[in-house]
């Protein structure tokens, strides 16, 4: 029962999450082309939105199967991926700040590098079936 309410919870966010960027990078009464910039910030966000539904999914098929949504696999390999996202955003912060770039570019930078590696290390391990 406590995997199909995170199950819940999680399609909830994901669906808050897809409304609000749709609102953001679309504008509600104009649909307007991105500008370069927004594009290099709506790729990577679009990458994080499709992997986080593609864990959803796999829960989900999971959870209707009658397993639990997250095997021992996947629990390692999500421990190891965070611990490379948490490296990569020390790194990225330091290389950011190296630069020169204000505060909230400087978040954005840490906030994308680490997700991104996340996202690339969780599939990597996921599908490598080996973590040690």
């Amino acid at each position: 029962m406590d995997d199909k309410r995170g199950l819940a919870a999680g399609i909830v966010v994901l669906a808050c999450v897809v409304v609000t960027l749709a609102v953001y990078f679309l504008g509600i009464t104009s649909a307007r082309a991105l500008d370069f910039p927004e594009l290099l910030v709506f790729a990577p966000l679009s990458l994080i939105i499709v992997f986080a539904g593609y864990v959803l999914w796999e829960r989900g098929k999971a959870a209707k199967a009658g397993l639990p949504a997250t095997d021992e696999l996947a629990k390692k390999a999500s421990y190891k991926a965070g611990y490379y996202a948490f490296i990569v955003a020390i790194w990225s912060s330091l290389a950011a700040s190296i630069f020169g770039l204000p505060g909230h570019e400087v978040t954005a930078a840490v906030v994308l590098c680490s997700a991104i590696t996340f996202v690339a290390a969780y599939v990597y391990l996921a599908r490598k079936g080996k973590v040690d």
